[in-house]
């Protein structure tokens, strides 16, 4: 399988990088199967460190720790795993660095030896005095999946993390990947009001540096399905283009759902008769994705999606994270959507309420010329199929007269060039605008766009 390309994720991290130069540490915030991993494994490459680290990258050690592959949270088992990892990193490198993983395996070894939490901390506390006064200008630790640790650890061994930081806020920053924010995972007693002083300490790291991983955005969803369908054997038929754009309608761009419709539809290489979204949603597949992403939400905003769910007003303090979330999005009538059909009907049937309505389906098929807006085709003619198609590639952006006449120029250019143009884009306006569906609209500058996601 080929590298994602270098620019995948560059809205995430791009932001982090900075955050990353300028010594942030961060917490990354993404809801079940979000696609969070990928981010990790791409900022391992060293091409992508080059790319957005740029002058650090030669002397940066990132640290990518898996907290999932701890077998319990006792504090020398975490500064074991530490050790593991950095030693693990060591022995791929081919600089100066790599003189330093016999001492940091030994150590390592001596941490896994060890009974108590001392001689494991001092040991990775080494290890760091080690690097950082050596080969190594930027350690970036990135604690992956860590949501159960942050809500296990104990007060000693945040109050280490912070204090590790401390004696080398110049070279070390932390990143932090959970499915919740950092402040909704310390575990308090019953009678505990006040963040405990370690948590606090540790938290305050992270307050005001937060990048919330939002579903792909177009391009990056359309590489992921066509990485999941380069997969395939060759007697697994491929995709057609209006089951391709349904898997990123329905999906809304969340790297689960599109995976979960991939392997429900891939068999058939077709759309199904009838309602797609109400096909895939009854599959257990798409079911447990959506269960993922209502499962990685906070109670306020699972008020407030169930309001909207029930055309009742909302609370409100869930709408702005669910929107920074990509999980909502305001329409041009400031009226709030769900960013997937398939989870507007998830949570409509969790409260018992009807689903909202959701978008029209519109499929574009470039190879036959054809609009398809929910059941009805129309068949448009050359030079219209020429028109759409590049508003189909810009949309939602409006395409001035200007460049819409060079379009048509390709195909048909005869005389009165824009009197030609402008009955071809009013007669391809009045034959998909129907039945109080509008699909395709002139703006008040005269530029054209297509209206619907």
């Amino acid at each position: 399988m080929s590298e994602l390309p270098l620019e995948f994720r560059r809205e995430i991290l791009g932001p982090l990088a900075a955050k990353l130069r300028a010594r942030k540490s961060t917490q990354l915030l993404g809801v079940g199967s979000c696609g969070k991993s990928n981010i990790v494994r791409q900022l391992a490459r060293p091409e992508v460190q080059a790319l957005y680290l740029r002058e650090e990258a030669p002397t940066l050690l990132y640290l990518n720790v898996d907290c999932q592959a701890l077998s319990d949270y006792r504090d020398s088992s975490v500064y074991a795993l530490l050790l593991r990892e950095l030693g693990r990193k060591l022995g791929a490198r081919t600089d100066a660095a790599h003189a330093l993983q016999g001492q940091i395996n030994e150590w390592y070894r001596q941490a896994r030896r060890a009974d108590g939490e001392t001689l494991a901390r001092d040991q990775l506390e080494d290890a760091l005095t080690l690097l950082l006064d050596g080969p190594i200008r930027l350690l970036i630790v990135l604690l992956d999946d860590c949501d159960d640790l942050i809500r296990h650890a104990s007060p000693a061994l945040l109050k280490s993390f912070r204090a590790l930081r401390d004696d080398h806020k110049e070279q070390l920053t932390y990143a932090t990947v959970t499915r919740r924010e950092l402040a909704h995972l310390e575990t308090r007693a019953p009678n505990q009001t006040e963040m405990a002083p370690e948590f606090e300490a540790f938290f305050e790291l992270f307050a005001a540096h937060s990048i919330v991983i939002t579903p792909y955005q177009e391009d990056d969803a359309k590489t992921m399905l066509s990485r999941l369908e380069a997969r395939e054997d060759i007697a697994t038929p491929p995709l057609s283009p209006s089951s391709r754009s349904e898997i990123l309608r329905l999906s809304g761009g969340h790297a689960g759902l599109i995976k979960a419709c991939y392997e429900i539809l891939k068999s058939m290489g077709r759309l199904p008769e009838g309602d797609p979204a109400d096909y895939l949603y009854r599959k257990q597949l798409v079911y447990a994705e959506c269960k993922k992403i209502w499962q990685s939400l906070e109670p306020y905003e699972h008020t407030d999606l169930k309001a909207l769910a029930a055309k009742t007003k909302p609370e409100g303090a869930g709408l702005n994270p669910l929107q920074k979330k990509g999980l909502l999005f305001k329409q041009r009538d400031n009226t709030l959507s769900f960013f997937s059909p398939l989870f507007a009907r998830f949570v409509s049937e969790e409260t018992g309420a009807p689903a909202p309505p959701t978008a029209p389906r519109l499929v574009f098929d470039a190879a036959r010329g054809s609009v398809t807006v929910n059941a009805h085709t129309t068949q448009l003619k050359p030079t219209e199929a020429e028109l759409f198609g590049y508003l189909w590639e810009n949309r939602p952006r409006a395409c001035s007269l200007g460049e819409l006449l060079n379009v048509m120029l390709r195909v048909d250019a005869g005389a009165q060039l824009q009197a030609r143009l402008e009955r071809h884009l009013y007669h391809l306006a009045a034959r998909l605008n129907r039945n109080d569906i509008t699909v395709l609209r002139q703006n008040a500058d005269k530029s054209w766009q297509i209206v619907i996601p």
